[in-house]
């Protein structure tokens, strides 16, 4: 347990490790308090039990002669009682402020460690995350990073409870050796024979735990992102089946981990009063009467009353560390992930320049863990302001040839040239500042118009001439004007309050306000009409000759204009050629 704490705090801000060295400052405070507590009560039972012989014994002590034969008992029964209530009263203080601030830094620990996961999981390269299951990720920075926090509670007051408990056991020693360890024996083999016997299926629970919970995100994500399929299929039971399988198991297993977590306390609680009932006549028959032995009962039976629930908190937290294992360790996965290093310098970003040509040679690519080539020896020649149209079947490699151009992922032999500079790590950045994407697929954030356009950019950061221009050349004006809140009307979840022509159209006004060089467009028309298409199309060719276009689609007209067209087959190029010498025999 220890080497997961440690582990964790690797991971967190110096200013959370500083935090954790005061709480431990608290922690020492905590168990010193324990100890005045503790310590107090044996004079204040000695004193209500026999005020005169107390006054006899400490007058021996007193530095002033006769200061406590002064006292009438009734006077020193109020000190005592005063001077306990008081040390019980702070002792009692101190644990809410050591529980509060426990259960603050541990959240808030976990909440940094959520961020922190979350931006190192964005920052990792395409081929990362198209190697990912998302529901996995989504579980792991919004369910399972809690168990870092969960953890973190637990280890902590594992660690107060610890000192607490020592505190307690070196009173109770000095008070009566004898009775604190026969007590601490039977307490302590209880708990350490329930925890050999629940360890199993406690750490079985806890896989199922972090297994279902990716489970539920999972049957959500489905269930909500497939809604139109699932209406026409009448799909809803299956998904609902998925989804409440899932759930009962998650929620059978939590509930078996918190029985076993918490029953050993009520056994142990029937336990401890038959053991303090044989203790008491024990200490009866060693003292001669049961009168002299109540400070020594008393102390124990208040030591009892801290530690039992001190023993259930270790059981109870170790228990809770075996149940979150496997799903921490799957957070350490996440957490242990490099931000490449492209993004560590905090000096602007400035576009690549590009004035000549991209130039293509020998480029081949294989999947990881593949050798089958999925393009194999491209060689290609793009100038600036050319319009370049990629075609080919299903599986030919046209999405992968766009995605190497645009810095995504790295080829696995030959090189990319912008201008003789070779497209790598070091200039992938800049060059993704010099070009745009406007897929078929357009990503929508549940934000206005004007900030989807603009993406990335807050609203007050937005360059509305830029934006209008882009709204122009898009033909979304008209459109935009039909809208009651124009610019500022929310598009809803993944634009579902448009049509797909009008998310398209959003999607190359995205690209134009990014005032790009170079745009790739991947069947970025196929959801408008012929007459709107060739509109956008003559908008986006007034802007500049001086702009690259790069299209790959199944679709003739898009790319009637463009000054090459190369067509793919199997990795290879098959044919290349203008519009008219490829087509117009057929």
């Amino acid at each position: 347990m220890l080497s997961t704490f440690i582990k964790i705090l690797n991971y967190l801000h110096p200013r959370r490790k500083i935090q954790f060295i005061g709480l431990g400052i608290l922690i020492l405070i905590s168990s010193l308090s324990e100890i005045i507590s503790i310590g107090a009560i044996v004079p204040f039972l000695g004193v209500v039990t026999n005020p005169q012989s107390a006054i006899e014994y400490f007058n021996k002590f007193s530095f002033v002669p006769n200061l406590f034969q002064r006292l009438t008992p009734n006077d020193l029964v109020l000190f005592f009682t005063i001077a306990f209530g008081a040390a019980a009263l702070i002792s009692g203080v101190i644990r809410l402020v050591l529980l509060y601030a426990t259960i603050r830094l541990s959240n808030s620990t976990g909440a940094e460690l959520s961020v922190d996961l979350y931006k190192k999981t964005l920052y990792q390269p395409y081929k990362v995350h198209i190697s990912r299951n998302t529901s996995e990720i989504i579980s792991g920075i919004t369910q399972k990073v809690a168990s870092a926090s969960g953890v973190l509670i637990s280890l902590v007051t594992v660690a107060s409870s610890f000192f607490i408990f020592i505190s307690i056991i070196v009173s109770l020693v000095y008070i009566d050796p004898v009775l604190t360890i026969m007590s601490g024996i039977v307490f302590s083999g209880f708990y350490l024979v329930i925890a050999k016997v629940t360890k199993s299926k406690v750490s079985i629970n806890g896989q199922i735990i972090a297994k279902e919970q990716t489970g539920i995100v999972r049957s959500l994500q489905e269930g909500l992102g497939g809604i139109r399929d699932i209406i026409l299929d009448n799909s809803h039971e299956l998904y609902c089946h998925i989804y409440r399988t899932s759930l009962f198991r998650l929620t059978k297993s939590n509930s078996e981990n918190t029985f076993l977590n918490q029953s050993p306390r009520f056994a142990l609680e029937a336990i401890g009063l038959v053991l303090i009932s044989f203790l008491a006549y024990w200490a009866t028959l060693e003292n001669g009467s049961l009168q002299s032995a109540i400070p020594a009962l008393g102390a124990l039976g208040m030591g009892a009353q801290r530690l039992l629930p001190l023993l259930q908190q270790w059981y109870g937290n170790w228990s809770n560390y075996v149940s979150l294992k496997p799903a921490l360790s799957e957070v350490f996965l996440l957490l242990d992930q490099k931000i490449p290093e492209e993004y560590e310098s905090t000096i602007p970003v400035e576009p690549l320049k590009f004035e000549k040509e991209i130039k293509i040679l020998g480029l081949s690519f294989s999947y990881p863990g593949t050798s089958k080539k999925v393009l194999d020896s491209i060689d290609l020649s793009i100038p600036v302001g050319s319009r370049i149209g990629i075609i080919g079947e299903t599986g030919s490699g046209k999405s992968t040839l766009m995605d190497l151009l645009m810095g995504l992922v790295e080829p696995t032999s030959g090189k990319i040239l912008i201008d003789h500079n070779e497209l790598n790590s070091n200039n992938y950045l800049r060059w993704r500042k010099t070009i745009a994407h406007v897929p078929q697929a357009i990503f929508l954030a549940d934000t206005t118009i004007a900030e989807n356009i603009a993406f990335g950019e807050s609203l007050e950061k937005i360059n509305f001439p830029q934006l209008e221009k882009a709204i122009e050349v898009s033909q979304l004006t008209n459109f935009i004007k039909s809208l009651p809140e124009g610019i500022n009307t929310s598009v809803g979840e993944r634009g579902v309050r448009l049509s797909g022509g009008q998310r398209q159209r959003i999607g190359i006004a995205r690209a134009i306000y990014k005032n790009a060089k170079v745009i790739f467009f991947d069947e970025a028309t196929s959801a408008l009409d012929g007459d709107t298409e060739q509109s956008v199309m003559d908008s986006i060719e007034d802007i500049d000759f001086g702009l690259t276009m790069i299209y790959v689609t199944h679709r003739l007209s898009t790319i009637r204009r463009c000054n090459e067209i190369i067509e793919l087959k199997k990795g290879l190029i098959s044919r290349r050629g203008t519009y008219e010498g490829l087509f117009s025999k057929e």
